[in-house]
C-alpha cells in the first residue's frame, strides 16, 4: 500500500521478503526486536483471518450457487459493496480485483446445508438491498492500493499503468509477448469486435485487420478462419462451449445482469461503469425495496440516505 502523502510503501507484498528486509523490518523475518538503524524502518501490523467458506472462486466452481436463494447476485452485490466501501471510506483503489481474492464468512457461526438462510440487508440511498445468504463476502489483498484521497475520478496513475506493467513484463522475457497476445486475442474472442473502434487505438485497428472480414478479399485468411471457429464456440454471445452456455443462460435470467457483465470488460476503459452505476443497476432490481422515509433498518446502513460518491 503506498501513501502519496508521505512518499513511502506502508505495507508491501507478505511474499515479497526482499523487500520487507529493504524497509528495515527484519523482525517479520529474524526475530529482531528494532528495525534496522540504517534505513528508516516501518513496522508492518498485518491481520489474517480465517473464513470458514473459502474463497469465492472454490465455492463457485465446487458448491455453485444452490444454496443462495437469489444466486450469484447476492455474491456480486456484497464483491462491488466491498470494492466501492474500500474506494469511498478509505481512498484505496484495489488492483488485483479476482474472485480468489473475495472470501466468506458464515453469517451465524459454522453452516451445514440443512440450515436456513440468513438475511442480510443493505441500505443504500433510499432503497434497502435485501440477500438471502448465508456468508458474508470479504474483499482482502489490498497489496497493491492507492491511498491518494486525490485520485477519485482519475486514470489509475503511473506507478499503475497498465501500459507500463506491460513494458516491464516484455522487457523481462520475449515469452510474455506470446502471452499478452493470447490474452487480447481471448478478449475478442469472448466479447466480438464490436468493441473495438480502429479509428481511435492502433491496437483496435490491428485486430480489426487480421481477424475481420474483408469486403475486398473473397476468400477470409487463415487467422480469420480460426477466429470464426474460436467464436462459435466460446463467444459469450452465442459460443456452444458447455461451461460458456451455463454462463450466459445465468446472465440472461437476469435482467441487466448480461449488460454490465459487457460494460465491466469493454475493450475501451472509458466505457466501463463505475461502481456506484453497478451498485445501483437494475440487475439487483429483484433485491430493492423502497426505503425512502429511512425507517428500515440495516444490517449494513453506511450509505443509507445519503447520495453516493460516483467512483
Amino acid at each position: 500500500v503506498y501513501s502519496k502523502p508521505d512518499d513511502r510503501y506502508e505495507a508491501v507484498s507478505v511474499m515479497d521478503v526482499h523487500h520487507i528486509e529493504s524497509t528495515g523490518n527484519e523482525s517479520c523475518l529474524s526475530g529482531t526486536k528494532t528495525p534496522n538503524k540504517k534505513t528508516r524502518g516501518l513496522y508492518q501490523y498485518i491481520r489474517m483471518e480465517l473464513c470458514d467458506g473459502g474463497n469465492v472462486e472454490d465455492y463457485l466452481r465446487l458448491d455453485g450457487t444452490t444454496n443462495l436463494v437469489h444466486g450469484w447476485p447476492s455474491l456480486f452485490f456484497q464483491m462491488v459493496y466491498a470494492l466501492y466501501a474500500g474506494r469511498a471510506h478509505h481512498q484505496l483503489r484495489h488492483y488485483d480485483v479476482k474472485l480468489l481474492n473475495f472470501f466468506l464468512q458464515s453469517t451465524t457461526g459454522p453452516r451445514t446445508q440443512d440450515d436456513p438462510p440468513h438475511i442480510i440487508t443493505y441500505a443504500l440511498e433510499d432503497k434497502l438491498v435485501k440477500l438471502t445468504s448465508p456468508y458474508w463476502v470479504k474483499l482482502a489483498d489490498f497489496g497493491t492500493a492507492d491511498t491518494d484521497a486525490t485520485t477519485f475520478g482519475l486514470p489509475i496513475g503511473v506507478e499503475h499503468s497498465s501500459f507500463l506493467v506491460l513494458q516491464q513484463q516484455l522487457s523481462v522475457s520475449k515469452d510474455n509477448a506470446a502471452v499478452l497476445c493470447d490474452t487480447v486475442y481471448r478478449l475478442v474472442v469472448l466479447f466480438g469486435l464490436d468493441q473495438l473502434d480502429g479509428a481511435s487505438s492502433v491496437v483496435s485497428a490491428l485486430l480489426l485487420q487480421q481477424l475481420a472480414p474483408s469486403p475486398k478479399k473473397r476468400h477470409a485468411t487463415p487467422a480469420q478462419r480460426q477466429f470464426e471457429v474460436d467464436v462459435s464456440m466460446y463467444s459469450v454471445a452465442s459460443g456452444a462451449s458447455g461451461p460458456i452456455a451455463l454462463a450466459r443462460r445465468r446472465l440472461q435470467a437476469t435482467p441487466g445482469a448480461m449488460d454490465v457483465f459487457r460494460s465491466l470488460v469493454h475493450f475501451d476503459p472509458a466505457q466501463r461503469p463505475t461502481m456506484s452505476s453497478v451498485l445501483q443497476s437494475r440487475m439487483f432490481d429483484a433485491l430493492c425495496e423502497d426505503n425512502s422515509d429511512g425507517r428500515a433498518v440495516a444490517t449494513v446502513a453506511a450509505y443509507g440516505g445519503a447520495r453516493l460518491l460516483d467512483i
